[in-house]
């Protein structure tokens, strides 16, 4: 009986430590270094046109085409579509800010989770820039379970898609000094 007992005891106890450590905030953070100005790092980002190259085939052109965002579309929800890993995605995005040569942030309201993801571009010596990717998701309910379990998973996609940013970016030709 007393083994019956420790035996709910420890299982009430490892759901109750899954629970919560499903409703932490998840942070992963990657970096590339780039063999390329920032000026030309950020045009081959910058550029919608790029974006299934370099992150998911399918792309909405809306997503992403952020070069020639104004200040009116900062802060202005709007739906965008896109298909991730044979999915298709209907999310709305918010552009939190843009400062060319510098950052590009945005959010996703998902079902599961609110979402941040966040570009910072810096240089980085004569011809060479580092590209940040921040991303910062807040679950929602039980997802929070498996975004914190698979959080090693989530920072191997990102260093993925940077991986494939950085050779578009170093196949380029140097433009800038």
């Amino acid at each position: 009986m007393k083994a019956s007992a420790n035996l709910i005891w420890y299982t009430a106890c490892a759901l109750l430590t899954i629970v919560s450590a499903g409703c932490q905030t998840v942070h992963v953070t990657t970096t590339r270094e780039v063999n390329r100005s920032v000026e030309t790092t950020w045009e081959v980002f910058a550029d919608a046109d790029n974006l299934g190259s370099w992150m998911h085939a399918g792309w909405d052109r809306g997503v992403m085409d952020w070069a020639d965002v104004d200040e009116s579309a900062i802060g202005v929800p709007r739906m965008v579509r896109f298909v991730d890993e044979g999915e298709q995605m209907e999310l709305t995005q918010t552009i939190l800010s843009v400062k060319p040569h510098e950052e590009f942030r945005y959010t996703f309201d998902h079902e599961w989770a609110d979402t941040d993801f966040h570009f910072y571009f810096e240089p980085n010596g004569p011809n060479k820039s580092t590209i940040r990717w921040e991303f910062v998701a807040s679950p929602k309910g039980w997802h929070g379970v498996w975004m914190n379990l698979a959080r090693g998973a989530i920072k191997a996609r990102f260093n993925s898609h940077l991986n494939k940013l950085q050779e578009l970016v170093e196949n380029q030709p140097q433009r800038y000094p």
